[in-house]
C-alpha cells in the first residue's frame, strides 16, 4: 500500500482539481488499455471491463473483486496498476499507465466508481456521444473576461478556473506573424512583413493580417496539402507499374475551391458527385477525381473486376474517415467488433460507389481540363472560326464572279474519266507455283487455286503496238476488283478480302539482252488508303517488303491505284507484283490493269527537287541539338540564301541519292541535327498533303513558315504525321531538321495525293450543269467546295482556318486531362461479400447509410444513389461531418485534436477534451453555411492560438501534451513545408499556381535499366 500512496501523492499534485467523470476521465483509458483483453473477443479470467455489471461482478467468476466503490485500495483494477511485481501489473506485457490516468482511475473508484447507465455497455454503442446530433451549448461565463477573446476561450476558460490553471500570455508579436504565416499559407514571412506586424498599432492590426493571409492565394496551396492526403492524391497509379497519370486538374480544383471559400457542403458534395448534378460543368466533373486516386493496375493478367471491386472498398472506406470519422473498414469481413456498423451497413455504402463506369484497369473515363490561358485561346479560336465560316459563306459577289470565270477555264479530266486502254496480259508468271489465273477479254485476272502464305506475280504483255507510249509521261493504273461470286467479299485471298502489295514495278525489255529495266517513276494517284497511315500507296514502290498498299476499311469497293512511267519504246512490258506482307495470303486475287497517254490528263500534280542535306551539327546535348538554331536555321530565319557550306568547308550541302519510293532517309551521328532541304514546284497555289517523320524530334518549315514540329520517334520508325500544307504558285521552299539524342536516326518524308487539284464526282456532276439548270442546295454545294479550294480570295481564308484549326489541334493535343467518376449506363446489383472477398458475393443489398442513423433519401435511379449519399453525409442528419471537419482543422492549427484519434470518434477512439466546445464549433460551422474560412478565422484570432509556447518546463510536465491548450502549441513543419521553406529563405520559391506536377530529378542512368 505505501508504494501505492506514494504514486497517488506524486500524480495527485499535477491532476486537474474537481470531480472524475467516468465518460471523460476513465473509459477512454480502460477502452484504450483494458479492453483488448478484457472485452468482447477475449475475457481473460472471465473479466469484461467494456460492460459496466460484468466489471462489478469481478474476475474469476467474482472471486477477486475488481471494483468496489468507494476502496482503490481493495479494487485489482487500481491495485494491479501500481503494484511493483512486474507479473501482476496491468497492463500485462505493455508499458504501464500514465501517472495521470493511474490517478484518474484512484480517483473514480474512491469518489463512488459512478458507472453512468448511458455508457454502461448495454445500448452504449447507438448512445455513444458521436452519434448523438451535437447540441449548440451555451457560451460559459467566466471570473477573467479579459482572457477571453471569442467564445472558444470561454470554454477553455471555465475549465481553466475550475482546475485553477493560469494560461500562458500572448507569444510575442513576431512569433505570431510567424504562426500565422506558417499555419495560412505554409510560407515564412519576409523580415520586412515582420517588422511591418511589428509596427502597426492599429487594434485590429491581428485581424486585418488574418484576412490578408486568408485572401492570399497561397491559402488554398497551405490548406489543400492536409486535404490531399486525404483524397489519396497521387502522380502515379500505384501497384506494379506505378505509372504516370494526369491528376493535377483535381488538385488545382482543390486549391482553387478552398481559395473561393466554396461552403464545405458544396466542396464535398462536388467530390463525391459532382457528375450527377443536372448539367455537371467541367470543374464539377473535375472535383469527382477526389475518388480516381484510387490506385490503378495497368500489370497483364490481372482481373480487372478485382481491382475495381478494391478501388470501391478504398472509396466507401476514405467516405467513413473523412465524411464520418469511422473504422468502418473493420466491417468489410464481419460486423464491426465495437462500433453500431454491421457488415450490411458496410455494403449499403459499397452499393452507392458500385455505379460508377470505372474499371479496374484503364484510366477510362477520363476528361479534358484546360488550363484558364487554354481555355482562353480555344474560346478565342473558335469565335474566330466562326466569323471567317460565315465569311466563306456569306453573298459575296467577287468570289461569285470569281467561280464564274473559272468555270469557263479549261479543267484536267479527272484520271478515271481518260482515255484508257486495257492491258490484256499473254501470260501470268508465279513464284512459287500453284496459283492459276484466268485472263477475261476486257483483261481482268482472277485468281485461283492453292493459296500460299507469300507470291511474286508477274504479269505480261507484247507490246506490239506501242504508240500510247510515245506521248508525255505515261500512266499505268492497276485496278483491284472485288470477287463477283461465292465466298470472297473483297480483291484479295485472305479471309477478310483485303491485299498487302508490298511491291509494284513496270518493267520493260527492248530486246537487249542486258535485261529489264524498271518504268515507274511514282504514284500520281490512289483512291483509298487503309486508315491509318501504315499501309499507303507510296509504300508499293519502296524496298521494304513489310510495308505494303492496303485497302482495308473498304473491300467490298473497287480501288485503283495510278502509276506515272517513263516512256519508252519496247517489245515486251512486265509488271511485277509482290506479296510479302508478314500477314499470310494476303495477296491480290481479282485485278485488272490498263494504260493512258491521254495529254487531258497529264501536267497535274506537283514535282519536287532532290533532298540536300547539310550536317551534322553537334552539340553537348539532345535538348541543345534540337533547341539551338544552327546556320541553316539562322539563315532561313533572316531571310538570307543558304550557304554552300559551313564550319570552314565541313559541313556543306550534298544532294542525297535515293531509290524510287524510297520515303526513309537515314542519317548519322548523336547529340547532334542535320539539315534536309528541297524545293516542290506547282503550277498555282494549292493545298497539299505531306507526311513527315523523324527520331527522335523533327521540325519542317515551309517558305520561312514552321508548319510541323513532333518528337515522337514512331513518326520514323512506324507511322509518319499527316501534314497539310498550302503551297503558292512555282517554287515552294521546304527546310526540315532532324534532331537525335542517341543510336540510329532518320527523316521520312511523301508526298500525298489529296489536294483540291481532284475533283470529286459529285463536284464533277455539278460543274457538267449550267448554272440555271443548278439548284439552291447544288449551287451551295458547288459555291462552299470552290471557295475552300480553288479559289484565289477564298483561298486565303481557308489558309487561315487551316492555321486556325492546326492551332486547335495542337491545344487539345496537349489538353492535361484527369481521370473523373461517371455514372454506369445500366446499375450494378451489388452484393454483402462473404468474408470481404469478392469471389463470394452474398445476398443482394441496395445503396444506403449505416441503421443506426436511418434512412437517406431514397432515388428512383440507382445511379443517383451516391449522389444522394453525399447529401446525407454534408447534412444536419448526419451528426458526425461537421465534428470530424472541426476536429481536422483544430488539429491542423493546435497539433492535437479536441478528439485524439481524429479518424476515430466510435467507442474505441479517445473521448473529446473539450466536448462542449467541439459540439458549439460544429453547430455553428454548420450554421455558418459551412464556412470553411469563416472556422479557421475564428480558431486562429481565439486567445488561445495566440498564446505563446515558452513556459516554465513544470507547465509541460503538468500537461504534457497540451491538452488544456494553457500553452501555444509547438509543432514540427511538414515535409512540403520543409521545402517550400528552404526555397522561399533562398529566393528560388516559383510563385505560380496550378499546372502538371513537377517531375524530380532523377540521377543519371536511373531509366537506364529495361524495367522501369
Amino acid at each position: 500500500m505505501s508504494s501505492a500512496f506514494a504514486v497517488s501523492a506524486l500524480v495527485f499534485a499535477g491532476f486537474p482539481q474537481g470531480t472524475i467523470d467516468f465518460a471523460r476521465d476513465v473509459k477512454p483509458v480502460l477502452d484504450r488499455h483494458c479492453v483488448e483483453c478484457h472485452g468482447p473477443q477475449k475475457s481473460k479470467a472471465d473479466l469484461r471491463l467494456d460492460l459496466r455489471e460484468r466489471a462489478f461482478a469481478g474476475a474469476e467468476g467474482g472471486s477477486e473483486p475488481v471494483i468496489v466503490p468507494g476502496r482503490a485500495a481493495a479494487s485489482s483494477l487500481y491495485t494491479r496498476l501500481v503494484t511493483e511485481d512486474k507479473s501482476e501489473r496491468m497492463p500485462h506485457k505493455a508499458p504501464p499507465l500514465e501517472p495521470a490516468q493511474i490517478e484518474a482511475i484512484r480517483r473514480w473508484i474512491d469518489e463512488g466508481a459512478k458507472w453512468p447507465d448511458e455508457v454502461a455497455g448495454v445500448d452504449e454503442r447507438r448512445n455513444h456521444w458521436a452519434y448523438q446530433r451535437p447540441v449548440r451549448s451555451a457560451v460559459p461565463k467566466v471570473e477573467h473576461p479579459e482572457r477571453v477573446r471569442n467564445p472558444i476561450d470561454a470554454f477553455l476558460e471555465a475549465r481553466f478556473e475550475r482546475d485553477g490553471v493560469t494560461p500562458a500570455p500572448e507569444a510575442s508579436p513576431a512569433t505570431l506573424v510567424r504562426r500565422l504565416h506558417l499555419d495560412l499559407t505554409g510560407i515564412p514571412p519576409t523580415p520586412e512583413e515582420v517588422a511591418a506586424f511589428e509596427n502597426d498599432k492599429r487594434a485590429d492590426a491581428y485581424e486585418q493580417l488574418v484576412r490578408k493571409l486568408l485572401a492570399s492565394p497561397r491559402y488554398g496551396e497551405r490548406m489543400a496539402r492536409p486535404w490531399l492526403d486525404l483524397a489519396r492524391y497521387a502522380d502515379t497509379q500505384g501497384y506494379e507499374k506505378d505509372a504516370r497519370r494526369s491528376m493535377a486538374p483535381y488538385r488545382d480544383w482543390v486549391i482553387a475551391a478552398l481559395n473561393e471559400n466554396l461552403p464545405y457542403n458544396a466542396f464535398s458534395l462536388e467530390q463525391l458527385a459532382g457528375d450527377l448534378f443536372p448539367g455537371a460543368t467541367r470543374s464539377q466533373r473535375i472535383a469527382t477525381a477526389f475518388h480516381r486516386n484510387t490506385m490503378l493496375n495497368e500489370e497483364g493478367g490481372t482481373d480487372a473486376e478485382e481491382f475495381r471491386s478494391a478501388a470501391i472498398l478504398d472509396r466507401v472506406n476514405t467516405t467513413a474517415t473523412i465524411w464520418m470519422g469511422s473504422t468502418l473498414a473493420c466491417a468489410q469481413c464481419h460486423d464491426h467488433k465495437y462500433d453500431p456498423f454491421s457488415q450490411r451497413d458496410y455494403y449499403k455504402l459499397f452499393a452507392a460507389f458500385n455505379q460508377t463506369a470505372d474499371g479496374g484497369k484503364t484510366p477510362e473515363p477520363v476528361l479534358r481540363a484546360p488550363t484558364a490561358e487554354q481555355e482562353r485561346e480555344l474560346e478565342g479560336i473558335a469565335k474566330r472560326i466562326e466569323e471567317l465560316e460565315r465569311k466563306l459563306t456569306a453573298a459575296d459577289e467577287a468570289l461569285d464572279q470569281e467561280q464564274r470565270e473559272w468555270e469557263l477555264q479549261p479543267r484536267l479530266k479527272p484520271f478515271d474519266e481518260l482515255d484508257w486502254i486495257p492491258w490484256v496480259p499473254t501470260e501470268v508468271y508465279f513464284d512459287p507455283p500453284g496459283l492459276e489465273a484466268t485472263i477475261a477479254p476486257d483483261g481482268t485476272v482472277t485468281l485461283n487455286g492453292v493459296i500460299p502464305d507469300r507470291v511474286n506475280l508477274t504479269v505480261c504483255r507484247d507490246m506490239l503496238d506501242y504508240d500510247e507510249f510515245m506521248l508525255g509521261k505515261p500512266l499505268v493504273r492497276l485496278e483491284v476488283l472485288p470477287f463477283e461470286s461465292g465466298d470472297r467479299r473483297g480483291p484479295g485471298l485472305a479471309s477478310h478480302g483485303n491485299f498487302v502489295l508490298s511491291k509494284a514495278r513496270v518493267r520493260f525489255w527492248d530486246g537487249n539482252p542486258s535485261g529489264y529495266y524498271d518504268l515507274i517513276q511514282r504514284v500520281v494517284d490512289v483512291d483509298h488508303e487503309q486508315p491509318g497511315g501504315a499501309f499507303r500507296a507510296s509504300h508499293a514502290l519502296d524496298e521494304d517488303d513489310s510495308t505494303g498498299w492496303a485497302i482495308g476499311g473498304a473491300v467490298e469497293r473497287p480501288h485503283r491505284i495510278i502509276f506515272e512511267v517513263t516512256p519508252e519504246i519496247f517489245r515486251e512490258a512486265r509488271l511485277l507484283l509482290r506479296f510479302q506482307s508478314t500477314y499470310p495470303k494476303h495477296i491480290l486475287g481479282r485485278f485488272r490493269v490498263s494504260t493512258s497517254s491521254d495529254p487531258r490528263g497529264l501536267g497535274r500534280g506537283v514535282t519536287c527537287s532532290p533532298w540536300k542535306s547539310a550536317g551534322p551539327f553537334v552539340a553537348a546535348s539532345f535538348e541543345e541539338a534540337r533547341d539551338t538554331a544552327f546556320e541553316p536555321e539562322r539563315e532561313l530565319a533572316e531571310g538570307k540564301p543558304f550557304a554552300e557550306s559551313y564550319r570552314d568547308g565541313t559541313l556543306a550541302w550534298r544532294e542525297l541519292e535515293l531509290k524510287v519510293g524510297q520515303q526513309k532517309i537515314p542519317l548519322q551521328g548523336e547529340r547532334c541535327a542535320t539539315y534536309l532541304r528541297r524545293t516542290i514546284t506547282t503550277q498555282r497555289a494549292r493545298q497539299l498533303e505531306l507526311y513527315v517523320g523523324g527520331d527522335d524530334a523533327v521540325k519542317l518549315w515551309l517558305n520561312g513558315e514552321l508548319v510541323h514540329e513532333s518528337q515522337d520517334y514512331t513518326t520514323y520508325t512506324n507511322t509518319p504525321t499527316r501534314v497539310q500544307v498550302r503551297l503558292r504558285e512555282g517554287a515552294n521552299e521546304l527546310l526540315a531538321k532532324v534532331t537525335n539524342g542517341n543510336g540510329g536516326y532518320g527523316f521520312a518524308f511523301d508526298v500525298g495525293y489529296l489536294t483540291d487539284d481532284r475533283i470529286t464526282p459529285e463536284i464533277e456532276a455539278l460543274l457538267k450543269l449550267a448554272p440555271e439548270e443548278r439548284g439552291v442546295e447544288e449551287a451551295r454545294q458547288l459555291r462552299d467546295w470552290y471557295r475552300r479550294g480553288p479559289s484565289v480570295l477564298g483561298s486565303a481564308i481557308a489558309d487561315e482556318l487551316t492555321k486556325l484549326r492546326k492551332r486547335r489541334d495542337e491545344i487539345e493535343a496537349m489538353l492535361p486531362t484527369v481521370m473523373v467518376m461517371e455514372a454506369v449506363k445500366e446499375p450494378r446489383q451489388s452484393h454483402v461479400f462473404v468474408r470481404g472477398s469478392f469471389l463470394t458475393p452474398g445476398e443482394p443489398v441496395e445503396a444506403g447509410i449505416p441503421g443506426i442513423f436511418g434512412a437517406m433519401a431514397s432515388s428512383e435511379v440507382p445511379t443517383l444513389a451516391r449522389f444522394e449519399l453525399a447529401r446525407w453525409l454534408v447534412s444536419r442528419d448526419n451528426p458526425l461531418a461537421a465534428r470530424v471537419h472541426v476536429n481536422r482543422m483544430w488539429e491542423l492549427f493546435f497539433g492535437r485534436g479536441i478528439v485524439a484519434t481524429g479518424q476515430d470518434f466510435g467507442l474505441r477512439g479517445d473521448a473529446p477534451s473539450h466536448p462542449e466546445l467541439l459540439d458549439w464549433l460544429s453547430v455553428r460551422f454548420a450554421d455558418s453555411g459551412w464556412d470553411m474560412k469563416a472556422l479557421v478565422e475564428t480558431i486562429v484570432t481565439s486567445a488561445a492560438y495566440r498564446r505563446s509556447s515558452d513556459v516554465p518546463r513544470a507547465e509541460y510536465e503538468r500537461d504534457r501534451h497540451n491538452i488544456e491548450l494553457a500553452r501555444g502549441a509547438r509543432m514540427r513543419l511538414e515535409a512540403e513545408l520543409l521545402r517550400d521553406n528552404a526555397l522561399a529563405i533562398s529566393g528560388l520559391l516559383v510563385e505560380s499556381l496550378g499546372g502538371q506536377s513537377v517531375f524530380p530529378p532523377q540521377p543519371a542512368g536511373t531509366w537506364n535499366s529495361a524495367y522501369s
